[in-house]
């Protein structure tokens, strides 16, 4: 007899298929940003260099392109933006620039929609509820800074991917008892995750520090012979060895002189101080190097939805709560514990803490804050907003959904669980009708309580803004020939967006000192933009303030 499919089931697929469609409608909508031409040229340098090394080819089209030994870029890794390359390579890289972007802007979402399927079962996983888990998911996905951030920032969202696949492989690889296919899968996507930033080797170094944890205190591992211990120890081993490996599989730049190459990427984006430039914040310039404690903090605050931010706010004293029962109970408890358990009250708490459902809050609550504390601690370079650390969205929704399963089981009444089902429907919604009435412009979103200030902190920092500018001009601007002044601060980037334009229209667009149009997109700007001998021509709004502004020179 065929098992009957359950409704949530249903509701999962029609979401994915919308979340689908919608990145297929939308992602020739974007500019190009600014970290897209600069992380193309590091994909290039690399499989040149994967092309030359492994397979003896030379490959005219890329003899421009540095040798990636003397490349200054050569550590960021790039192993997720290979296959971008080969496809370019498939059409002997005679792509047109405006179907190189359209297709990495596509690939960049896939990547990420794949790594929304991965939270989803995570969150099924460890909530044993689909309904919980769809949710999740839906709130990564209408978040609107992740909905244009997965068609802009590569390595900022890429990473999010990658976390939310990390997060799956770890949960799968405890709750199937430490097998061994789990572990291989494990180490691979924490080294891609680790490849696309320095920050996902927490991965394995948090698995193995709960297992000698957990063997240390609950299991007592190291106090059953010999064996055990070398049994115990070889998984440490094998994680870290097998980490490792794939990290130096998916990570040419480490292909020769590894240990020290190893060693040279660690260090490099430990004491990351290669940018140096400044940001906009509460209304005033913020350089890299004088960048206030509370900055993540207050960005932080001002551009999570409400509702999110409502919910972590139960979530946190709920996981004190938690805490704290668990070692109280565990210190005067005198059973209940697992199978050749310590018996110790230190033992005990450990077991409470490690064990399933709360050590996968435990993780969350660490992959959050642990971050947070690292760049107040070591006053790290933080820039342009929080994108670089938009993978904090995916630990701080689960601490969500810890937050939400509470509150169903605490309503009784059935009219309550309706009443919160309906509140945070409609506060999903609402993000939804943002996001299409504030299309493509998502990646500035404040919420409510911080929209009268949107002007006073970085705005579009991708600058792929400046492509509806465009637009705007070709379709407005009377005269055949479009002048752009070439001396403004934006132009250089906005004329990378020139080649999403059709032929005709490309072709309108020159660049010229003191040219007629400039166009503004607020990336070191608060307030309102001034150019002298250029008067405002049309601006873009988003809640009120300006995203992107037309100049064009005063009239004699």
């Amino acid at each position: 007899m065929l098992k009957k499919v359950k409704k949530s089931t249903y509701a999962a697929i029609l979401v994915f298929a919308l979340m689908l469609l919608a990145g297929l409608l939308v992602y020739k909508d974007y500019g190009v940003s600014i970290d897209d031409p600069i992380q193309r040229i590091r994909s290039l340098v690399t499989y040149k260099y994967i092309m030359h090394t492994l397979f003896g080819r030379t490959i005219p089209a890329l003899d421009a392109y540095p040798l990636a030994s003397v490349y200054n870029g050569q550590y960021y890794g790039v192993f997720l933006q290979l296959p971008m390359v080969l496809i370019e390579d498939l059409t002997g890289f005679t792509m047109d620039m405006q179907s190189v972007w359209f297709m990495r802007h596509l690939v960049m979402f896939l990547y990420c929609y794949i790594g929304y399927i991965c939270f989803y079962f995570t969150g099924k996983k460890l909530f044993h509820n689909d309904w919980i888990a769809l949710l999740g998911t839906v709130m990564l996905f209408l978040y609107p800074r992740y909905f244009a951030g997965q068609f802009l920032y590569i390595k900022d969202m890429l990473f999010a991917a990658t976390v939310m696949a990390a997060m799956w492989a770890t949960v799968m690889f405890l709750e199937k008892g430490e097998s061994f296919r789990w572990g291989v899968v494990f180490c691979i996507v924490t080294a891609i995750t680790a490849n696309q930033r320095f920050m996902g080797m927490i991965f394995p170094a948090l698995l193995v520090g709960y297992l000698f944890l957990r063997d240390l205190f609950v299991r007592r591992s190291f106090r059953k012979g010999r064996r055990v211990i070398w049994k115990r120890i070889g998984v440490y081993a094998a994680i870290g060895f097998g980490f490792l490996l794939a990290y130096l599989a998916v990570s040419p730049a480490c292909w020769t002189d590894t240990f020290m190459s190893f060693a040279r990427s660690i260090y490099q984006f430990a004491y990351y101080d290669i940018w140096q430039g400044c940001s906009v914040f509460a209304g005033r310039f913020v350089y890299w190097d004088e960048i206030p404690w509370y900055y993540m903090s207050v960005w932080l605050l001002i551009s999570l939805p409400i509702l999110y931010l409502l919910l972590f706010f139960v979530s946190v004293p709920l996981f004190v709560v938690r805490t704290v029962r668990i070692v109280k109970t565990s210190v005067h408890a005198e059973g209940g514990l697992p199978e050749n358990a310590d018996t110790t009250a230190a033992s005990r708490v450990f077991a409470g803490l490690l064990d399933a459902p709360f050590r996968y809050w435990l993780l969350s609550a660490v992959l959050f804050f642990a971050p947070l504390l690292l760049i107040i601690v070591c006053h790290s370079v933080v820039y342009s907003n929080w994108r670089q650390m938009y993978f904090l969205l995916v630990p701080f929704v689960i601490c969500c959904m810890f937050a939400l399963q509470w509150l169903y089981r605490k309503l009784t009444k059935k009219s309550l669980r309706v009443a919160l089902t309906a509140v945070l429907l409609a506060g999903l919604l609402f993000q939804a009708g943002w996001i299409v009435v504030n299309h493509p412009f998502e990646i500035v979103y404040l919420n409510r309580t911080a929209v009268a200030y949107g002007d006073q902190f970085d705005r579009d920092s991708s600058r792929s803004s400046g492509y509806s500018a465009l637009q705007y001009l070709a379709e407005n601007a009377q005269e055949d020939t479009i002048v752009l002044n070439s001396s403004s601060c934006d132009y250089r980037y906005v004329m990378e967006s020139v080649s999403l334009l059709s032929a005709d229209q490309q072709a309108r667009f020159i660049g010229e000192e003191n040219g007629e149009y400039i166009i503004e997109t607020y990336r070191y700007t608060f307030g309102d933009a001034v150019h002298e001998g250029y008067e405002e021509w049309y601006s873009f709004y988003v809640d009120g303030f300006k995203v992107v502004t037309i100049f064009k020179k005063c009239a004699d």
